[in-house]
């Protein structure tokens, strides 16, 4: 059984008021050729699939058109939880047009899909968390984990909400309720927990940090190891972990959607699977639709004279210039018009006032932005691009990984 997990789509979504249709149409497309050429059976959609509760109808249009066209008329199907962007009571309206075809939207831990054929196969098993798929004679067992605000959880055992005020107690409540759901697992059955949380050792972006900042975190000691892989939503880099014989995928956002998520190689996963085996996870690497770069000028002339030059280069671009005081709004004004895509123009000290402020948290900077803040404090200056590239490829070279 081959099934594509990816998440994170934030249809919808802006770049500092630049659209970003263009580019998701081109993933929703590269995607289609993805699941022909690699004979995808299934496709997991772990949550944020659009940016908004309320999202442009040019948003819906697409995902509707390509999500038929996934399901291949329902014989492959396409199973979808929600996010914390998703209205879970918009997507499971959904679900009166998409069953035929295949596609099941899943709001909510209460939400039970009815047992029965959708599209050229069936649910033949189905709970609150929990549905069992046939496929051409093979078995699925999936626990769906939609997001679960932080401050509430729903106690199963209770059937009410009840306050959650300490992180420990929230993952571990979490954990006791996908244990609970995992236990209509069998070994006759591919076995798979589809969820969008927030694992502790996750790296999130700076897109995410703002809405992430209050979210409790779940402990991967907290969940059981029964599920043969937990495909993940909720973080927008890709990342893997090991969870004694569990294996554990954020596939990531298909597209950068914030400057700290420029160098990111965004991927969805492709993940082989067979009953009572470890899976094979690969990571199937997606164009790079539109880059974020960052520019550096030490002068009004070399701000002009570097947007001039790249002023057809099709990019999204955060502008640093180091000047003595304020910008004038005339050259802001000047840069914009000739390169068209500049997101930022951000005025900075002149080296010689630098500081190192040592209570800033590098828990939410990469390596590669640590380094460029503290050669910058030591030098007196940025480092150039040929001194970041050895740097980049010391750090690939020693096989450092971020989220350890």
């Amino acid at each position: 059984m081959k099934i594509l997990h990816t998440s994170d789509w934030h249809l919808g979504k802006t770049l500092d008021g630049f659209s970003r249709q263009n580019e998701q149409g081109m993933f929703l497309e590269e995607l289609s050729h993805i699941l022909e050429r690699e004979e995808i059976d299934m496709m997991l959609i772990s949550g944020d699939i659009f940016d908004n509760p309320i999202p442009p109808f040019k948003a819906e249009n697409m995902l509707y058109k390509y999500l038929k066209k996934y399901s291949k008329n329902g014989e492959r199907p396409i199973i979808i939880i929600s996010g914390n962007h998703d209205s879970p009571e918009k997507l499971e309206a959904l679900n009166s047009l998409s069953m035929d075809y295949g596609i099941i939207f899943i709001g909510s831990i209460n939400t039970i899909i009815p047992e029965g054929n959708y599209g050229k196969w069936s649910i033949i098993k189905s709970s609150e968390g929990f549905i069992k798929i046939d496929k051409d004679g093979e078995t699925i067992s999936i626990v769906t984990l939609p997001y679960i605000n932080d401050k509430t959880i729903l106690s199963q055992s209770e059937g009410e909400a009840k306050d959650v005020n300490l992180q420990k107690n929230y993952s571990k409540d979490i954990g006791e309720l996908i244990n609970k759901l995992t236990l209509s697992f069998s070994e006759d059955s591919i076995n798979i927990v589809m969820a969008h949380l927030f694992l502790q050792n996750g790296e999130p972006s700076d897109s995410e940090r703002e809405i992430l900042g209050g979210s409790l975190l779940v402990n991967m000691n907290d969940l059981p190891t029964s599920p043969q892989v937990y495909a993940l939503g909720h973080l927008h880099k890709t990342q893997n972990f090991i969870h004694e014989k569990s294996k554990m995928s954020y596939s990531g956002a298909p597209i950068k959607y914030s400057k700290s998520e420029r160098r990111n190689k965004n991927s969805v996963n492709i993940i082989d699977m067979k009953r009572g085996m470890v899976p094979e996870i690969k990571r199937e690497y997606l164009n790079d639709y539109k880059p974020i770069e960052i520019w550096t000028a030490y002068s009004t002339e070399e701000a002009i004279e570097i947007c001039t030059k790249n002023k057809d280069k099709d990019c999204y671009v955060y502008f640093e210039i180091y000047c003595e005081n304020f910008l004038e709004r005339d050259l802001v004004s000047t840069l914009k018009k000739i390169k068209k895509d500049i997101v930022e123009i951000k005025p900075c000290l002149n080296a010689s006032e630098m500081t190192w402020d040592e209570t800033e948290d590098l828990n939410f900077k990469t390596m590669e932005e640590i380094f460029f803040d503290f050669y910058k404090f030591k030098k007196g200056k940025v480092p150039s691009s040929e001194i970041m590239n050895v740097f980049n490829e010391i750090i690939e070279d020693g096989g450092y990984n971020e989220t350890n």
